[in-house]
């Protein structure tokens, strides 16, 4: 029989920063290469990173001709000149290495992004998946079939142990568990150098190593922090709500549900009875959620009620963590996501389910790099993947309103509350009209203080929302009225006291501030005399306005014995930072928490 040619492929590839696509070859050491994968590849003199948009057989690629350049000196130029010289066939390089990043029919929604948004598609990949970085390799070792024979000979082990003993521990550590590897940080409780112990089992054969990239961890949450296992009664309007998205679900349609339900409506519980609903089915699901904060508590509930995994997806968690989490999900080994803006990307084989809580936030809305708005594109990309798609929020945005009242979504309604708690009684307090000697401070009106008061002697909690953060909003001149702006944003820049920064909260713009003013005065002409018994200072900068840091500092003062956190960008950049503080609120362990917006948004915590 004649050998049959294997048939030849080329990869087109999107690079960041090219505008086209480029052609390049797969060849036998890369014969996997797919639509999805991060390829490395030849550019230039240096290699590139890129992802496999389209496969096509070598024939159909179009090739470019390449001219021979002609010598430098003028002899061989003008012997180039009188004869004829053919073009050069171009060939295509090859593919270096390739691996998955995102699935095949994630192409579509990527592709869509690009067109709809005015974006560079390689740009709109490069922001969509996070960077590869699986983490550090550890090493697992095992017992071989050689190592197990060992032992049973009486004669071989009993010498190994009068001899080595070390070694016979070892080895007998990995023979209790023939079937399962251990590490080595696993085997150092019988020797703090048992690595040279290992290195002489295997030299002898009778154990193996085998060094892997860390796993996605499945463990499930044991101590309910945020959540309580209570059996809940669903209500007439929830009923309703689960049936209609349920029968969207079996069998799956692309159906977008806008749930306008009040504070407290319930709407978390029409989400996991959906989510159960769509698992039951063999299918998987996205959890979008407008700040990284709610995830802890989002995480620990869906957990522990659907008893699955769930992937998070934020940037907050280390990059090794976030790849991991999307392997897993790439996988097909979880299938849940859960995540703020960026994880409406995930990929998910199988969507059955799209969740976007709070649609109305502004957070969702990227500004920067690539900008989009993440509820527009989980609506697309619910239709992609022919799934319902359910907009949660008690106050929905004009554009979902319009969508409903145009019959583009269905509304479902939830217009009373799911417990017997009462609806706040909310008070506006106009500071403006409240003598200042009336104040106990700056921020905190006679009535916030008197309820804080009441809160603190009855053993309750406080949250007290203030959205600026920083000590003082801006710094301004007190005689020409100038405010500090930020020379690259024009806006004004905040002071904050803890690095005794100005920090424009833009560019993140960092200055020293000055203490006279430099449109209006010289700091050598700060004292002008008005007249002959009176002087003006003028140029003089002075603090405004306030932000979190100022209102920490006045509720220590006001409530000394009071245990104060506060939760903003500052507070929360270390790792864990954000379940750290609301743990805290959840056992109690802080009276009054003062935060930013991302405290406002969807949290439970039931001792205020």
């Amino acid at each position: 029989m004649k050998n049959i040619e294997r048939k030849k492929f080329a990869a087109e590839v999107v690079i960041p920063g090219l505008p086209e696509a480029l052609s390049y070859e797969i060849t036998a050491s890369t014969p996997e290469v797919c639509v999805g994968d991060i390829v490395s590849v030849p550019l230039g003199n240096r290699l590139a990173q890129g992802w496999v948009v389209k496969q096509l057989p070598l024939r159909e690629v179009s090739l470019p001709n390449k001219k021979k350049r002609p010598n430098k000196t003028k002899q061989q130029q003008l012997s180039i000149l009188s004869k004829k010289v053919e073009p050069e066939s171009a060939s295509l390089k090859p593919v270096i290495t390739a691996s998955k990043a995102f699935l095949p029919e994630q192409l579509e929604l990527f592709q869509w992004m690009a067109k709809y948004y005015g974006a560079n598609l390689g740009a709109v990949i490069d922001n969509s998946i996070p960077k590869l970085s699986p983490g550090r390799k550890t090493t697992k070792y095992s017992i071989t079939n050689s190592g197990l024979n060992f032992l049973k000979n009486s004669e071989d082990s009993d010498k190994l142990k009068r001899r080595a003993p070390r070694q016979f521990q070892v080895l007998s550590s990995l023979a209790e568990t023939p079937n399962k590897t251990k590490s080595q940080n696993e085997l150092s409780s019988i020797s703090k150098s048992v690595s040279s112990s290992l290195k002489k089992l295997k030299e002898l054969g009778l154990i193996k190593a085998e060094s892997t990239f860390p796993e996605f961890s499945s463990t499930l949450p044991s101590k309910n922090i945020f959540s309580e296992n209570i059996e809940v009664k669903l209500n007439k309007e929830q009923t309703i709500a689960i049936d209609r998205v349920c029968k969207k679900l079996n069998p799956k349609q692309f159906a977008p549900f806008l749930l306008f339900g009040v504070t407290g409506s319930g709407k978390t519980e029409v989400y996991l009875n959906c989510l159960e609903e769509a698992l039951k089915n063999g299918g998987s699901a996205l959890i979008v959620v407008p700040e990284i904060s709610l995830t802890p508590q989002t995480l620990e509930r869906f957990q522990n009620r659907l008893n699955q995994p769930v992937a998070l997806l934020h940037s907050q968690i280390s990059s090794s963590s976030r790849w991991i989490s999307w392997s897993a999900l790439l996988d097909g080994k979880v299938k849940i996501a859960l995540g703020a803006r960026s994880a409406v990307f995930a990929p998910i084989p199988n969507l059955s389910l799209i969740i976007v809580d709070e649609e109305h936030e502004q957070s969702y809305k990227q500004s920067d790099g690539l900008r989009y708005h993440a509820r527009d594109v989980a609506v697309v990309r619910a239709r992609q993947a022919n799934c319902p798609i359910i907009l949660g929020s008690a106050t929905p945005s004009f554009e979902s309103l319009l969508n409903a009242n145009n019959k583009t979504y269905e509304l479902l309604e939830l217009p009373n509350r799911a417990t017997s708690n009462p609806v706040p009684k909310i008070e506006v307090v106009d500071m403006t009209k409240l003598k200042k000697s009336d104040q106990l401070s700056e921020f905190i009106s006679p009535p916030l203080h008197s309820a804080i008061e009441k809160a603190m002697e009855s053993g309750e909690q406080v949250v007290l929302l203030y959205n600026r953060r920083g000590f003082s909003s801006y710094l301004q001149c007190e005689s020409c009225g100038e405010v500090l702006r930020c020379s690259d944003c024009s806006i004004s820049m905040t002071w904050h006291k803890s690095s005794a920064r100005m920090n424009c909260h833009y560019c993140d713009l960092k200055l020293t501030p000055p203490e006279y003013c430099s449109q209006c005065r010289d700091s050598s002409l700060v004292a002008v005399d008005v007249d002959d018994s009176d002087s003006e200072s003028f140029g003089k900068m002075s603090y405004r306005g306030g932000g979190t840091e100022k209102i920490f500092e006045e509720i220590e003062s006001l409530f000394p014995k009071a245990r104060v956190l506060r939760m903003d960008r500052d507070t929360v950049s270390q790792k864990d930072s954000y379940q750290t503080i609301l743990e805290a609120m959840h056992k109690h362990e802080a009276d009054i928490l003062i935060g930013t917006q991302m405290i406002a948004k969807g949290h439970d915590l039931p001792g205020v």
